[in-house]
Parts: C-alpha cells; structure tokens; sequence
C-alpha cells in the first residue's frame, strides 16, 4: 500500500516532467512542440497529486496554471492569437501563480535538487 504523498516520489515526477520538457529539440517541428505541451498537460496532474502537505496548494495552483497554459497553445497550433480571448492573461498574470510558481520552483532546488529554470 502507498503513503500519503511526501517529497520522493513528487521530485521524481516533477524533475522528470521538466527534463522531458527540456529534451525538446530547438529544431522540432510544430507536431512534435505541440504534442511536447500535451505531455506536459496531462502529467501535472499525477505530480500535483503527490506533492506533499505543505506544497500541495502551490503545485496545484502552479502546474494547473502552466498545464492549462500549454494545452491551450497546443490547441491554438502553438499561435497565441488563435487562443480564446481572456484564457491566457488571468494565469500568465496571476500573483497567486507567480507565487506558487515560486514556491515550486525553491522546493524543487532546495528539496529536489533539481533548478527548473536553468537545468
């Protein structure tokens, strides 16, 4: 039987969510970015769902925000003008977002050890 979520199995899914994002080619084509987004998306939820206690509030609001981000670009063809009018401002702009964000990104270089910014 599993415990509750706590930070091994969390780090392990986040790092290998952001290294799979990192692995994306610079010289992919539009299929291969779009279908890269969509992984992301639907991964966030099992990582959010293993963060622990403390951080679960923050992953959620974080990598839901980012995930929502990325399916609606890969929806709109990886073109930010063929996004609904109002879907990408309130997350991209949002300070509870860019605090949880924050609060993710300290947790996974301090607890992680892993800089998701600059891998």
């Amino acid at each position: 039987m599993a415990g509750p979520p706590g930070p091994a199995t969390f780090c392990t899914l986040l790092t290998a969510l952001y290294r799979h994002e990192a692995q994306l080619p610079e010289a992919a084509d539009k299929a291969v970015k779009e279908r890269f987004l969509r992984d992301y998306a639907a991964a966030a939820p099992r990582v959010e769902a293993e963060a622990p206690p403390a951080l679960a509030a923050a992953a959620h609001t974080y990598l839901g925000a980012v995930a929502r981000i990325l399916s609606a670009m890969a929806a709109a063809g990886l073109d930010y003008r063929k996004v609904p009018a109002g879907t990408l401002a309130p997350l991209l702009f949002d300070p509870s977002v860019k605090a949880a964000g924050n609060q993710v990104l300290a947790y996974s270089e301090t607890t992680c050890h892993y800089d998701i910014v600059n891998p």
